[in-house]
């Protein structure tokens, strides 16, 4: 705050070393498959 470091050096570290850690990584979701014939007809109902 105000030029004032309000953390250190190794709690930075352990925070990126937490981040970037790849012996257990969140599963990435996979993207909802579109229904093409609700799409064409959300974009003929927005005049597009």
């Amino acid at each position: 705050m105000g030029g004032q470091l309000c953390t250190s050096v190794e709690a930075l570290q352990r925070f990126f070393d937490r981040q970037t850690r790849t012996d257990n990584p969140r599963p990435v979701p996979k993207p909802m498959p579109a229904d093409r014939n609700q799409v064409e007809r959300e974009l003929a109902a927005l005049g597009l």
